[in-house]
């Protein structure tokens, strides 16, 4: 007869040190070798959501424009509020962007031109560059100034991420230049 505390038939009383660690060293391997492609993913989830942000901001300003009858004006802002026409790089937006409506056709914020969307800077280890200047300009009949923006993160090129503007005010997103070739992300967020 087999008693409760000598194994018994039909009692399993739980894993064996070997098989212990024979199961934690393949979940550990599983792990190990899934963990760089899950860190990638974030990265391009992060990048995606920008562009994405990015992509309605343009669509947003192309709208107003068109609604509204006046010039819609997309500018790098550092305080939310006015364009930063001077200072550092022209190109690079990493530090915000601002959306008005610029009723008097200056190059300037005034105070009493409506102000459609501001957004902060971008998370770290993130960058934004217009190979432009530092606004776009959508007229009220939709079209805009030609350019592209290149939104990288600290991997460089290979995982960029462009928004390509057409002079008709259609924006595009692509991951490869038009000629195949990796977006050019100049100098890569840190």
């Amino acid at each position: 007869m087999h008693s409760p505390r000598n194994g018994g038939p039909g009692k399993d009383h739980g894993f064996s040190m070997v098989e212990l660690l024979v199961t934690l060293a393949v979940a550990g391997v599983l792990l190990a070798s899934a963990a760089p492609k899950f860190i990638d993913l974030v990265h391009d989830h992060r990048l995606s959501t920008q562009i994405n942000l990015l992509l309605t901001d343009v669509h947003l300003a192309r709208i107003e424009a068109i609604k509204r009858n006046h010039e819609v004006v997309i500018c790098r802002s550092i305080d939310g509020r006015h364009c930063d026409i001077g200072g550092g790089s022209q190109s690079d937006w990493s530090a915000g962007r601002i959306i008005y409506v610029n009723l008097d056709g200056d190059k300037t914020r005034d105070p009493g031109e409506p102000l459609l969307q501001a957004r902060a800077v971008l998370p770290s280890r993130l960058n934004l560059r217009f190979n432009q200047w530092w606004r776009v300009t959508f007229h009220p009949d939709g079209s805009a100034s030609n350019g592209s923006f290149a939104l990288c993160d600290f991997r460089g090129s290979e995982h960029a991420r462009a928004l390509i503007l057409y002079y008709t005010g259609r924006p595009r997103v692509a991951d490869r230049r038009a000629d195949g070739d990796p977006i050019d992300c100049g100098e890569t967020a840190g």
